[in-house]
């Protein structure tokens, strides 16, 4: 009997112990999310990156763009010029909020804002071309409305926990 559980008593230390390093960080999270989303438009599944990884006027705007392409005989792959991941950060007040600086291969700058949303994935919201982790202390909460993200600043939530 002993034998017994000190068996099973090792396995759930050994289950628990590999839950815990499985756990990716949230900049790994962002990371492995963004590039799924840009292998999936650069190999030409760009439908189909766009209504699993992108919300808002983003998605909107992009299913728009291709649309407009498909339309037009065009290869509906963006992104094709993307090299890397440059750089990416969080908002100051926003944890939930990140920056994501993309390499193009004509070395201009692509910014993308995601989100983690109620689905408890990241999604893009945003892009823009040029370098807004140079401007995360002047993002606030108009500018995430704007480009559809709803949430709550860390410090106004530790208020409201504070409350309740």
């Amino acid at each position: 009997m002993k034998k017994i559980l000190m068996k099973y008593g090792i396995m759930v230390f050994i289950l628990s112990l590999t839950s815990c390093i499985s756990r990716l960080s949230p900049e790994e999270e962002v990371r492995n999310t963004f590039e799924a989303y840009m292998k999936e438009m650069q190999t030409g599944n760009s439908q189909e990156a766009v209504r699993n990884f992108c919300r808002g006027k983003y998605k909107e705007t992009t299913t728009n763009l291709l649309g407009m392409m498909e339309l037009m005989g065009e290869k509906t792959s963006l992104y094709k010029d993307y090299t890397a991941i440059q750089e990416i950060a969080f908002l100051p007040d926003y944890s939930d909020v990140a920056i994501v600086l993309a390499n193009m291969s004509n070395n201009e700058p692509i910014s993308f804002i995601l989100h983690f949303d109620n689905s408890e994935s990241w999604k893009i919201y945003y892009a823009e071309a040029s370098n807004l982790i140079l401007l995360k202390n002047f993002i606030n909460g108009d500018h995430l409305s704007e480009w559809g993200i709803f949430t709550i600043s860390d410090s106004d939530m530790e208020d409201l926990e504070t409350i309740f």
